[in-house]
């Protein structure tokens, strides 16, 4: 694949860029800095706005309908309008202790959001897997997990998910009821760790690898298909653009180790090399009201940053 730039990312210091996202609903690539808690957006003509949040963490932007993102930091999960940039804490999570955070997520194709947790000092099969509704019922679905990451559901049963503690991709399954069923391992890494993953219109399932300067390829079996070499030591995350922006991706990356001078960056490809996702990818939510900024206590902020 042909690497058509790295984007220009107002301010500086940036040091974990994740939650590669694409909207077609507005045409828009997104991704977080987790620990400076900000949300970024990339305009189809490029132009990148810079969203401060007030969160200790932001490890997950999920694009809803219009404008609106669901958010998780820490315990809670947000709903933010970009338009308005007004936030408002949809969901609390009681049951949290101090050491533990959401991190990745994603809605299925009913629109429930699966979402895992972790610990603050990264330990392992300590974190669980969240599946949450549109009424905010939550279950605990999968226990044991080290740092949930890469989940992704391809049709109305079956999904993949990461644990990079465990540094295992696995495939998750729904029953008929649309709650977990099985978890099977996939694929293992003996080097780097599995991070957020991305498949293909073929099924393929691309997963970047921390700590592995590449984006390793599978069938939809956990058959090695090889790898793709990537610029950065710590690829994080994975989105393919659809309609306008067909045939376009991006990547994200942390800082590289051991470094001041090289911060988080974000990569754009474009061109016939670059994979159609599948066709479960970027799909918005219908069930999640466009009214949930009126079910939250609001909070007010101009979060925006030039």
């Amino acid at each position: 694949m042909k690497l058509s730039r790295t984007i220009h990312v107002p301010g500086a210091g940036y040091s974990l860029f994740e939650s590669a996202r694409y909207s077609a609903e507005t045409s828009s690539f997104s991704w977080v800095d987790i620990e400076q808690a900000v949300l970024f957006g990339m305009s189809p003509n490029g132009d990148v706005t810079v969203n401060e949040m007030d969160q200790d963490f932001l490890p997950l932007a999920l694009p809803l309908a219009s404008s609106e993102f669901l958010l998780a930091s820490g315990s809670a999960l947000h709903i933010f309008d970009l338009k308005v940039r007004t936030s408002s804490v949809w969901l609390e999570m009681d049951n949290f202790d101090n050491g533990t955070r959401f991190n990745d997520g994603a809605f299925d194709l009913f629109g429930i959001l699966w979402i895992g947790t972790m610990r603050l000092s990264e330990e392992s099969e300590c974190g669980v897997l969240y599946r949450i509704q549109p009424d905010k019922s939550a279950s605990i679905e999968y226990r044991g997990v080290g740092i949930s990451n890469g989940i992704h559901w391809v049709d109305q049963k079956n999904g993949y998910y990461v644990d990079s503690a465990s540094k295992k991709l696995m495939r998750i399954v729904q029953n008929s009821s649309g709650f977990l069923q099985s978890v099977q391992q996939i694929a293992e890494w003996e080097e780097g760790e599995p991070d957020g993953i991305a498949v293909t219109s073929t099924g393929e399932v691309w997963v970047a690898v921390w700590d592995g300067k590449r984006i390793d390829r599978f069938s939809s079996r956990g058959e090695a298909l090889g790898c793709i070499p990537t610029s950065g030591t710590r690829p994080t995350s994975i989105s393919f653009g659809s309609g306008r922006a067909s045939q376009s991706m991006i990547i994200t990356f942390a800082a590289e180790p051991g470094t001041k001078s090289e911060a988080a960056k974000v990569e754009l490809f474009s061109g016939p090399d670059v994979p159609l996702p599948h066709q479960s990818y970027n799909l918005t939510p219908t069930v999640w009201p466009g009214n949930l900024l009126d079910q939250a206590c609001q909070t007010k902020g101009d979060h925006e940053r030039a």
